[in-house]
């Protein structure tokens, strides 16, 4: 289990699980997220953000070993808001990207709607999102305030995934 961030064939990993969030991992997220967005990264994000009432945050795993991690909100009208789909850099460009937002999929199947944002140029997660049928709907050039960037992509009609 050591090397797997060395494993090219995404046959040869182990299958992930999506394991629901605790006040233990809030440390481990945010160090993942911190890791995931760079300069972007805002360190004012709290645990009243991500987890309680409709929020839910789950750390994607191989056995053990913490690979990403999985934010969203239910809002009103059964539409689901994935704030966070996250896979560490170590184990990007293995296909656990795809698995974790099919087992995703199947947790909010009930989902009359989902919707994301993401940078336009980010086009490895674009290319995901539409691969499950997720469309761009808007592009907003400052949408957090920053001065960068973001389209926001809509699925509807929800493909079923068994969990």
């Amino acid at each position: 289990m050591e090397n797997l961030s060395k494993q090219n064939n995404p046959q040869e990993l182990e299958p992930i699980t999506l394991v629901e969030g605790t006040e233990a991992d809030l440390e481990t997220f945010f160090a993942l997220e911190q890791k995931l967005a760079g300069s972007t990264y805002w360190p004012e994000t709290t645990k009243e953000q991500i987890s309680g009432g409709n929020k839910f945050f789950y750390m994607v795993k191989i056995g053990d070993k913490i690979v990403g991690q999985i934010q969203y909100e239910k809002q009103e009208d059964n539409v689901v808001y994935l704030n966070v789909l996250g896979i560490d850099p170590d184990f990007q460009g293995k296909g656990l990207g795809k698995e974790a937002m099919k087992q995703f999929l199947s947790k909010v199947s009930d989902a009359s709607k989902i919707w994301l944002v993401t940078h336009p140029e980010n086009k490895a997660a674009v290319k995901l999102y539409e691969s499950f049928g997720f469309k761009i709907t808007e592009r907003k050039e400052n949408y957090f305030g920053n001065g960068t960037p973001r389209v926001v992509m809509v699925l509807e009609n929800l493909p079923k995934y068994q969990s």
